[in-house]
């Protein structure tokens, strides 16, 4: 007969059967729950992607914990006229972290007029989240509540971290106080984006005076990603009257070596830019600008210089290219060119149809030179501007009484300004 086990053992053996059997029984039940779960919380999902009312709710009671689903529940609420905010604190609840929950309920506390609360919920969000986004929400919140000092501290904190259109909380902080300086000192950060947006937020409310200084010091420390809009800018403050205010933005980008030119000092004597044509034109600010007009092509010439050419079919009137130059009163100037033309049909001393203006801002003519002759290789001219600012010089075209419009080319070698110390009689 073979050995008997000990009764004991036998024993021990029938239990670790049994706890083996239980735990399988156990896993297989943890299985069966999380299969369970996993098929509620996928119809859940299923039934609020739908986004029909009657699905949404029962969304919410399958997955009661979900915080996208109390949101959808208050949006329902909203909806249908009843009060959302019970569900915006269940999802406040449910995500504690989330600071665009806390905004949203902060919105609804203040349009229930729980001014305190709705308070709470919006600093609690920029509590939670250092980005654009609770800052603006506050600011807008303290300009409703007519708060002027939380305003501008949030004002600030939302313009350090912001990005892109800046310009939404310029005009709040413009309507609360248009005082640009006060703002400068209270609302605007020192980063470069904002206050080159700042700068042209002014340029638009026409505040000259302040936005002119911020470009003068973005160009002394121009980088070359700033070139653009400087210029930009200093065609803006042209177009405004601001010459003078346009050549700090100019000169700060020509001593970056941004711009290829030397300074503008119109204290010093008049200054031409690029006047020896030797390279071509940005056409922005103090530059010269080509006005493109039908038959007229201004390109480099083969040496040195530009070449204009005629087709013969350009307009009776034109004006070909001009630059904004600055001039100081009482000065007298002189104005050299040196050119050379070759003009089908004229020769000699004919006049070819182009000469010199030099305008005023509001158009008046102030001075021009002779026609520009056929065989002429220096054209000199002078004019005293009174009073001081910025002048117009334009190099145009005028077909002559009884002469057709001459086809061929002409050289600019060189325009430049001589101050001269004789004054007008």
């Amino acid at each position: 007969m073979p050995a008997r086990a000990p009764h004991g053992e036998g024993r021990v053996a029938a239990l670790g059967s049994c706890a083996r059997w239980l735990a399988a029984v156990a896993a297989g039940a943890l299985l069966v729950g999380t299969a369970a779960l996993v098929f509620r919380e996928a119809w859940a999902e299923q039934l609020f992607a739908s986004g029909e009312p009657e699905a949404v709710r029962r969304a919410a009671e399958l997955v009661p914990q979900r915080a996208q689903y109390r949101l959808g529940l208050a949006e329902l609420a909203e909806r249908e006229g009843e009060d959302p905010i019970p569900f915006l604190k269940q999802a406040a609840a449910s995500s504690p972290a989330d600071a665009a929950i806390r905004i949203h309920l902060g919105l609804r506390e203040e349009l229930a007029g729980r001014i305190a609360e709705a308070e709470l919920q919006l600093l609690e969000a920029a509590r939670l989240s250092r980005k654009y986004l609770p800052r603006w929400t506050l600011a807008n919140f303290y300009f409703r509540q007519g708060r002027p000092e939380p305003f501008w501290h949030w004002a600030r904190q939302a313009l350090e971290v912001s990005y892109g259109d800046r310009t939404p909380l310029f005009e709040l902080a413009w309507r609360l106080r248009p005082d640009p300086d006060f703002l400068l000192a209270k609302a605007i950060p020192l980063r470069r984006a904002v206050l080159s947006d700042f700068s042209w937020f002014l340029l638009d409310r026409g505040a000259l005076g302040t936005a002119s200084r911020l470009l003068a010091e973005l160009a002394a420390d121009a980088q070359t990603g700033d070139r653009e809009r400087l210029l930009a800018a200093t065609d803006r403050l042209i177009e405004a009257g601001a010459e003078r205010a346009a050549a700090e933005v100019w000169n700060g980008l020509c001593r970056r070596g941004l711009l290829p030119y030397r300074p503008l000092e119109p204290q010093a004597g008049l200054k031409i830019t690029n006047g020896d044509f030797r390279i071509w034109t940005t056409g922005r600010g103090f530059d010269w600008r080509i006005s493109g007009v039908e038959g007229v092509y201004v390109t480099p010439a083969p040496g040195a210089g530009w070449r204009i050419n005629l087709s013969g079919k350009q307009p009776e009137r034109c004006e070909i290219l001009r630059q904004m130059v600055l001039v100081e009163a009482g000065k007298r100037y002189r104005i050299e060119c040196r050119y050379r033309a070759e003009l089908r049909g004229l020769a000699g001393e004919v006049p070819t149809g182009l000469r010199w203006r030099i305008r005023a801002r509001d158009g008046a003519l102030l001075a021009e030179s002779d026609w520009l002759s056929a065989a002429g290789e220096r054209e000199v001219f002078e004019f005293q501007p009174e009073p001081a600012g910025a002048v117009t010089l334009a190099l145009e075209f005028e077909r002559l009484a009884g002469a057709v419009r001459p086809e061929g080319f002409l050289e600019l070698r060189a325009v430049r300004a001589i101050p001269t110390d004789r004054s007008r009689e």
